[in-house]
């Protein structure tokens, strides 16, 4: 389950999903007892809503830095859905590739204007969600068959805007802050299972595949044993 606080929509950066500092707003999303749907509890408004999310049971699920937006990945994991919280409504769905997978990790950046998640491909997947998009940069590009999008949702699916490929077993993203909180985040942290780090850059006008500008393994002796 996700359980998140939050001050006037502002939380420092943290790979853990525990508490922060001081919060004055307090939301917990976690799985439904229903397949495939998600529980959402507003503590200090003292609402619950449920929100049907996937026909297969939830694997991921992750809420943004100001506690509006929810991230939902299926046990297929080859889709990601953003929904509004407040409305209950879908916002965005994200494809993260067409074969099954297992999801380790999605996280949105502090100013929710992208996506990342990590699964068990290999492949770092990001994603501009539709803030992002209102400014005119980065569109997650979508199939060229997107017309035939009456036949099936598939053909209007978004893709990911940016990559990036490790060869470690299990990973987790996250999204550096920028420096100043009105600029766009373009540096991504990954964390492997095999202690290795990595730092990559995000190109926010053409998207593509990353750039690696820090790679170190943090705990080298392991490696010596």
């Amino acid at each position: 389950f996700f359980f998140f606080q939050a001050e006037d929509g502002i939380r420092d950066f943290c790979l853990s999903r525990g508490l922060g500092d001081v919060y004055k707003r307090q939301i917990l999303a976690c799985p439904d007892k229903q397949v495939g749907h998600a529980f959402v509890r507003f503590y200090d408004d003292k609402k619950t809503t449920n929100i049907k999310t996937h026909q297969s049971a939830l694997s991921a699920l992750e809420l943004n830095a100001s506690g509006t937006l929810l991230a939902t990945a299926s046990e297929k994991g080859t889709i990601i859905r953003i929904y509004d919280l407040k409305e209950g409504v879908q916002l965005q769905e994200l494809r993260r590739g067409t074969e099954y997978a297992q999801i380790y990790s999605i996280n949105f950046d502090v100013n929710s204007q992208w996506l990342a998640c990590s699964s068990d491909s290999g492949t770092i997947h990001i994603f501009t969600l539709k803030q992002q998009q209102k400014n005119g940069v980065g569109k997650n590009p979508k199939s060229k068959l997107s017309f035939m999008k009456v036949l099936s949702p598939y053909f209007d699916s978004e893709w990911s805007f940016a990559q990036y490929k490790v060869t470690d077993s299990k990973t987790i993203v996250a999204f550096l802050p920028p420096q100043n909180k009105e600029d766009v985040a373009t540096d991504l942290i990954i964390l492997s299972y095999d202690t290795k780090f990595y730092q990559i850059l995000l190109n926010a006008q053409n998207g593509g595949e990353c750039t690696l500008t820090v790679k170190e393994d943090i705990n080298p002796a392991i490696e010596e044993k």
